[in-house]
Parts: structure tokens; C-alpha cells; sequence
């Protein structure tokens, strides 16, 4: 008898190869999905911090005003009549989160508080606040403690005041805003 020519995969085979792809991509995908995320949170942070330098550096060049000793005071991101912003960032969109959602207006802002030194003299400290129309949010954070872990994803609950109601510890909120 004969033997034939046997070329290519058997059903088995084949199936064997489908279902180890399966599981790989059963892990795969999650663990991506969890990469992307963090790398979002930790643009959202630089962002934060992006913005806290140039409210510093508007602040040196007199373009808004500091707050008296033991006051605190909001700067707007978004702080023109169109819902844009005069605070300009380097790189990315001043007018959107990292999630490409616009900034919610009041609900977003650097807070500038000055806590005085012992030795009576001016110590500024930044804060970043940060809520964006997808209700991801940044709860009220000093710079030197910006964290991705603090970046909340489609939650809120820590992000419902505007910037003229938060709590600064050891400060008085003087009444406007600093850009306005």
C-alpha cells in the first residue's frame, strides 16, 4: 500500500495552538491594561506638577497675587470666560486631563498657602486639586506629596468641593482667586 504525502497540522494541533494563545492573552491584556493605566496616573501627577511650576513662576513674575501669612489662596486652571486657560504648560493640553476630558471649572486649581516659618518668615506651599468632566480626580495634595496612587479613576467622592471650599491645614482662605 501506499503512503501518503502527510503535510500540515492535525485538528488537535491546532486547537492545542488556539487555546494556548487564549490563556496568553488572558494574562496579557489585564497586565497591559494595568501598564497604561499607571503610566496615565503618573502623567496626570506630572501635569500636576507642571502646573505648580508655572503658577510658581507666575507668582515671581507678578502675574497673581501671594497670600498674607496663614492664608491661603486658588488659582483657577481654567480661568478665562471660554473656559480656557492662561496657565500654559510646556508640553500637553492645558485645557484637558490626561484622559482627554476637560478640567471642570472651579474644581480644578493649584492652592497657594503660606505657613509661616518659626522664625515668622513666608513659607509658600503648593497644592494641587484636580477634577476632570470624566470624574477622575486628584483630592487636594501638597507638590512634595503627589502620588499616582492618589489619582482616582471615575470616582469622585474625594473631589466634590470647588476650589474656594477646600481645607488648607493652617490657613485661612482670604476670598477670591488669584487669577481672577
Amino acid at each position: 500500500m501506499k503512503k501518503l504525502n502527510e503535510k500540515g497540522f492535525t485538528l488537535i494541533e491546532l486547537l492545542a495552538v488556539i487555546i494556548i494563545l487564549g490563556v496568553l492573552l488572558l494574562i496579557a491584556i489585564p497586565a497591559m491594561t494595568g501598564i497604561i493605566e499607571g503610566a496615565k496616573k503618573d502623567s496626570w501627577i506630572s501635569t500636576a506638577k507642571n502646573y505648580i511650576s508655572q503658577v510658581r513662576y507666575m507668582a515671581l513674575q507678578g502675574d497673581i497675587s501671594l497670600p498674607g501669612k496663614n492664608q491661603w489662596v486658588p488659582v483657577l486652571i481654567k480661568d478665562r470666560p471660554n473656559g480656557t486657560s492662561r496657565i500654559s504648560l510646556e508640553q500637553g493640553n492645558a485645557n484637558n486631563s490626561v484622559y482627554n476630558s476637560p478640567w471642570q471649572e472651579y474644581r480644578t486649581c493649584v492652592v497657594i498657602a503660606n505657613v509661616p516659618e518659626n522664625n515668622g518668615e513666608d513659607k509658600y506651599i503648593y497644592y494641587f486639586y484636580g477634577v476632570d468632566n470624566e470624574n477622575n480626580c486628584q483630592g487636594l495634595t501638597q507638590e512634595s506629596e503627589l502620588d499616582r496612587n492618589d489619582v482616582q479613576r471615575r470616582n469622585n467622592a474625594n473631589c466634590t468641593l470647588t476650589c474656594n471650599a477646600l481645607t488648607v491645614p493652617n490657613a485661612t482662605y482670604i476670598g477670591g482667586y488669584a487669577n481672577s
